[in-house]
């Protein structure tokens, strides 16, 4: 679980808007960027929707503009988003799930609707995610471990990887993967993203806990780079 603070702090900077540094402007249309800055994505009585941000913050921000910047931009709005400072982990998690804007609940998502189970992989930027999770497979109790048709390991092991479908500087994603409610076993996360990537992570069951790439090797086992 998260160490020490539960906060984003500098952990992440603003996603990047089409390979740029995002500015205010750009998460005033844009959900996920606008999590980042603890704006709460609202629609207004017209029914469209943009992020209402910490103006307060904008405004400090907006004080180091030059007295030219200040003439054709007063309200600082091309100066470059930062993450929220008060921003936690719930926080951020809490935002982007309501930016993947899910159909589908988890219970219905667990029933194995197939139009549910599509959803539990989402890309949500120009770099995607990919993953070779496989929910029918898993159901299905495939053991992608060391077991054989005829001598099946008990018990069985699934594993599937998180990783990019096309690696790009400012790249981001946003997946999730749902258990099918039959599922009684533990989860064993093998910890191995290149250094230049960062990742938060959020694991609902009996309790909610949060991990990133640095509290996740603080919680591994001995030099494995696992968490159990």
């Amino acid at each position: 679980m998260i160490s020490g603070s539960t906060k984003v702090g500098a952990h992440f900077t603003v996603p990047e808007t089409a390979a740029k540094a995002t500015t205010w402007a750009d998460t005033d249309k844009d959900c996920w960027t606008c999590a980042f800055t603890e704006g709460a994505w609202t629609k207004d009585k017209a029914g469209d929707s943009s992020c209402v941000y910490d103006t307060t913050e904008l405004a400090n921000l907006a004080k180091g503009l030059t007295v030219a910047d200040k003439k054709t931009d007063p309200k600082g709005l091309s100066l470059h988003a930062k993450v929220a400072a008060d921003l936690t982990y719930k926080d951020l998690f809490d935002s982007v799930e309501g930016c993947a804007a899910y159909p589908d609940t988890i219970k219905e998502t667990q029933a194995l609707n197939k139009v549910a189970w599509a959803l539990t992989k989402t890309t949500s930027s120009s770099t995607d995610c990919d993953s070779n999770w496989n929910p029918t497979e898993f159901t299905a109790g495939r053991d992608t471990g060391k077991g054989t048709k005829a001598k099946p390991q008990v018990p069985g092991i699934y594993s599937w990887d998180f990783t990019w479908a096309a690696a790009s500087t400012g790249g981001w994603c946003y997946s999730r993967t749902v258990m099918p409610k039959t599922f009684k076993g533990g989860l064993l996360i093998t910890h191995a993203n290149d250094a230049d990537t960062n990742f938060a992570m959020k694991i609902d069951g009996a309790t909610t806990t949060w991990f990133d790439n640095v509290s996740l090797k603080k919680q591994g086992v001995g030099k494995t780079g696992k968490v159990v």
